[in-house]
Formats: C-alpha cells, structure tokens, sequence
C-alpha cells in the first residue's frame, strides 16, 4: 500500500502521495532534459517541485501563494510519505558533486 501524509495547508487539507516507481521515472526524465527551476527547488533542494506537484493535488500556481515557513510543514509530508525517492535525491546530489570536482580537477574530500 502507498504511503500516504494528511498535512493541512492554510485552510485546505492536503494528501500527500508516496509517488510510484514510474512517477519517479518520468520526474527523472524531466529533470536530466533541464526542465524550468522553480524557486522552490532553491527553497528545499532534496524535494524537486515536479515531485511535489505529481504527489498532490496542487500546482505551481497554489504553492505560490505560500511562504516558505507555510509550505514546510508539507515539504515535511512529502519526506515522509517518500523517503526512498528523498535519499535517491541526495545520492544524486552526492554523486554530482563529485562528478562536478572531477571535472574541475579537484578532490572530493
């Protein structure tokens, strides 16, 4: 069964989705063909706003009209209804920045 986090919103009630396997695949896609960055994605870098979105019901539009410290409680719902997507998110990090101080010549100390 998919995990799965009530969070409330301002005034809406908000579920937050464990995303499938095939989610995951098209969010990958999308961001290796460099898909718009949100400012959310510079906000809360281990939760890309594609995933988000495909894990509710809202669009960028909604998240818009919240500020940071009243989208955190969902950006938290989301770590915890997807906890395998979030540590793939980092392993990818990880793995680019080392890609990144190879390139550059330095050592990923």
């Amino acid at each position: 069964m998919r995990r799965s986090k009530l969070v409330r919103l301002g005034d809406r009630e908000i579920t937050v989705k464990e995303l499938t396997v095939a989610q995951v695949r098209s969010i990958l896609s999308e961001l290796e063909t460099g898909t718009e960055l949100a400012v959310l994605d510079l906000l809360f870098t281990d939760v890309p706003t594609i995933a988000l979105l495909a894990s509710t019901e809202l669009s960028e539009n909604d998240l818009a009209e919240y500020s940071p410290s009243e989208l955190e409680p969902l950006i938290d719902a989301f770590r915890e209804a997807n906890p395998f997507f979030v540590k793939m998110m980092k392993r990818l990090a990880a793995l680019g920045e080392v890609a990144l101080q190879s390139s550059t010549g330095q050592s990923a100390g």
